[in-house]
Formats: structure tokens, C-alpha cells, sequence
């Protein structure tokens, strides 16, 4: 098998259910919504949490603005009410965690750096 990540570790080769954290993680994209009917479009309130047994969902996404802030992506302040339908999903289905992707393929990279430092 796979070499265990520290040298001379011990790897189970099973481990008790009482000791097994599962985490099964979704990812949302917001532009879901907009698929051609022939592509299953969906908002974030029709995602089948229990159907899929999610325990943490991942929205994409959320951007930081040219002031350092975290934002709506590309400065859209509908996704802010998007947001807050995704939150919801929890309300339903206990114990589900969300996040929010920031980032995107044309967020300026160079914004984490300088929110960071």
C-alpha cells in the first residue's frame, strides 16, 4: 500500500466506526442556475443534501474587492441574496457546514497576497 505520511508510523488496515470521521463534501457552483434546461439546472435550494448525505457544501464564489474585502464575486450584489439560500440548506439538514469558495478563474490573484500581508 501507500507509505504512511510519517516515517515508521503505524497505518490500520481498517479502523472502528467509532473512531471513522466521515466527511462528504459538495461543491456548488452559482452558475448552475443558468444551465440549459437539457443540463439539470439547479439553484442552491434544490441541492438533495440528504439524498447525497453532504456534511459540508462548498459555494463558489465569493471575491475580494480592490479595497481588500470580502465580497460578491465580480461585485455582483445578487449573489449576496444566493448566499443566504445556500446558508438555508442547513435549516433542513442538521449538522451540514458551509463554506465559500473565493477565488474564481479571473480573480485577480495577487489580492491574496496583499489581503494577507
Amino acid at each position: 500500500g501507500p507509505p504512511p505520511f510519517q516515517s515508521g508510523a503505524t497505518v490500520p488496515s481498517s479502523c472502528p466506526p467509532s473512531t471513522t470521521n466521515v466527511a462528504n463534501v459538495g461543491y456548488y457552483q452559482s452558475w448552475a442556475k443558468y444551465r440549459t434546461r437539457d443540463c439539470n439546472p439547479q439553484t442552491a435550494s434544490q441541492i438533495p443534501v440528504a439524498r447525497f448525505g453532504y456534511t459540508h457544501l462548498i459555494y463558489s464564489f465569493a471575491g475580494i474587492s480592490a479595497g481588500g474585502e470580502l465580497g460578491p464575486y465580480n461585485g455582483v450584489v445578487d449573489e449576496v441574496a444566493l448566499y443566504r439560500e445556500f446558508n438555508e440548506l442547513k435549516r433542513g439538514n442538521a449538522g451540514l457546514k458551509t463554506l465559500i469558495a473565493v477565488g474564481g478563474w479571473n480573480l485577480d490573484q495577487g489580492l491574496f497576497g496583499r489581503v494577507s500581508s
